[in-house]
């Protein structure tokens, strides 16, 4: 995803604060929550890699 893309998602977001009616100050909640549970769903995501992906490293150059 480009950074256009990236925009026009944070405007489809901006549009259903707007149409819910929400202030200024619950906007900044809900973008905290909403950080907070990207930063959860990706640590899990991670630990998940980490118990079943697999290895692909190189060996240490001399």
């Amino acid at each position: 995803m480009n950074r256009y893309q990236m925009i026009e998602v944070v405007k489809e977001l901006l549009e259903v604060l707007n149409r819910k009616k929400i202030t200024p100050n619950e906007a900044r909640s809900i973008g905290e929550i909403f950080k907070e549970s990207i930063e959860e769903c990706n640590k899990r995501g991670v630990q998940d890699y980490m118990s079943t992906g697999e290895f692909h490293g190189d060996p240490p150059k001399a």
